[in-house]
C-alpha cells in the first residue's frame, strides 16, 4: 500500500468564497486534519480553541484550531483543525473523513464513500 493524497477545499465556514485549495497526505493515524498557519490565514479563519496532542513518540505539544468549511470528494462541512506550525506535517485526519462520510480505500489508493453508522 502506497500513501493517500487528497485535494481538499478550505473555506471560511461564513464566507465560502474565502477558500484555499490544498493537496495533503491522508494519515487515518491522525485524529484531526492539520493545515499550514499561511492557508488558516488566508481563508479568515478564527482560532478559538487549542488542542493537547500526542505524538508518535509518546510525547505531547499543543496547537491552536478552529472550525473551517472542508470539501473533499465532492463532500463540504464544517470541520474542526489544528492550525501546523513550522516543520508540521498538513495532513487530512480521521475526524474529517467521518464528517465527510469517507474512508481510504489501500487497494486503490484512494479515497471513497462509506456509510455513516448510527449503531
Amino acid at each position: 500500500m502506497g500513501f493517500v493524497r487528497a485535494k481538499l477545499r478550505i473555506a471560511n465556514v461564513d464566507n465560502l468564497s474565502q477558500h484555499a485549495d490544498l493537496e495533503l497526505l491522508v494519515d487515518t493515524g491522525a485524529t484531526f486534519t492539520l493545515v499550514p498557519a499561511s492557508a488558516f490565514r488566508q481563508v479568515g479563519a478564527k482560532s478559538d480553541t487549542e488542542f493537547k496532542l500526542r505524538l508518535a513518540d509518546g510525547s505531547f505539544i499543543t496547537r491552536k484550531g478552529g472550525t473551517v468549511w472542508v470539501e473533499l470528494e465532492g463532500k463540504g462541512y464544517r470541520v474542526p483543525v489544528i492550525i501546523g506550525e513550522d516543520g508540521d506535517t498538513p495532513v487530512v485526519g480521521v475526524t474529517t473523513l467521518e464528517i465527510l462520510g469517507l474512508a481510504v480505500d489501500p487497494v486503490a489508493g484512494k479515497l471513497k464513500p462509506t456509510d455513516y453508522l448510527l449503531l
